[in-house]
């Protein structure tokens, strides 16, 4: 009983810390989008108005806050060629970087099947592994506790896990590097860059193991 109020106890003092944080960064998101709102340029603002006039759904803050990222870094500074020449139109370049944008706020604003088929699939591999290890009474495979097959089936949840955890790896640097490069990462949230993909994780699965 104990334990249990002092885990309720500290739980409800990270949330409470969690969302006085929220609160922090949507205060300073609103601010920057009222100031960007005033300064973005009069092209810009005709590209995120539809025909009524009004603004377009999920325009955010880091669309229009900062004026070096409204192109990708990819074409950010080319506005010439080496022999003089005027590259794309920046209208069009906004355009395209708009209907990137559009697409990638479309996906995440549905469940992402694909992602939770994967994790499903590993924790229902997890979950068999540990029927199969038994227990002390219910043994489908006949494993003694303390013999080498008995930790070794223990063991066999880590590379396991480990497969799923590359491949979850992989797929959020590939859509961190998309946002990136569109402009469409706020400083204020974590860099889920090659360093923090592998720094967080790992700082959360000790977290567990501590926990029990």
């Amino acid at each position: 009983l104990v334990l249990t109020t002092l885990l309720s106890m500290l739980l409800f003092l990270m949330g409470q810390k969690t969302l006085k944080k929220g609160m922090d960064m949507w205060g300073k998101e609103t601010i920057r989008l009222a100031q960007a709102a005033e300064s973005r340029p009069d092209w810009l603002t005709t590209r995120v108005q539809d025909e009524g006039g009004k603004e377009s759904p999920g325009t955010s803050l880091v669309e229009i806050s900062r004026p070096e990222e409204l192109t990708p870094a990819s074409t950010r500074g080319a506005e010439r060629t080496g022999d003089g020449q005027e590259d794309e139109d920046p209208v069009d370049d906004e355009e395209q970087r708009r209907q990137s944008l559009d697409r990638i706020r479309l996906r995440e604003s549905r469940t992402q099947w694909p992602k939770v088929a994967a994790l499903s699939v590993c924790c229902c591999g997890v979950l068999v592994l540990t029927i199969l290890k038994g227990g002390s009474e219910f043994r489908p495979l006949g494993l003694r506790c303390g013999t080498w097959s008995y930790w070794g089936m223990t063991l066999l949840v880590i590379p396991w896990v480990f497969v799923f955890a590359v491949v979850f790896r992989r797929w959020l640097l590939r859509e961190f590097r998309a946002k990136r490069d569109l402009g469409y990462v706020c400083d204020d949230v974590i860099q889920w860059d090659e360093k923090n993909t592998i720094k967080w994780p790992l700082i959360c699965s000790l977290s567990g193991l501590v926990a029990g």
